[in-house]
């Protein structure tokens, strides 16, 4: 499938926080390179590069997971790119 659009999520994203925020650490950036569940504790400093690429058209869960940016959130160039947040989602911009 190519690319033609894209889906961009900015700010910040906690998806099932369950622990307290002082207790997280983040990995840094993931590409997420084909469908399935992933977990995970996941930042970006840099403002040019998203916290979560997707590059893939397949379905792509992410649960019990908190995502952090100072640019995009979550990016895919795929139109038909399926996000499936397992949970309740709330959201925010980062300083």
């Amino acid at each position: 499938m190519r690319p033609v659009a894209f889906l961009a999520v900015f700010g910040s994203v906690v998806l099932n926080l369950t622990q307290a925020q002082t207790d997280l650490r983040y990995s840094g950036p993931i590409t997420i390179t084909r469908g399935s569940v992933y977990r995970g504790n996941w930042r970006s400093l840099d403002p040019a590069r998203p916290a979560v690429t997707i590059k893939t058209a397949q379905p792509v869960v992410i649960e019990n997971s908190n995502i952090q940016s100072r640019g995009h959130l979550i990016f895919t160039a795929y139109v038909k790119a399926r996000l499936i947040p397992s949970t309740k989602t709330k959201s925010s911009r980062e300083s």
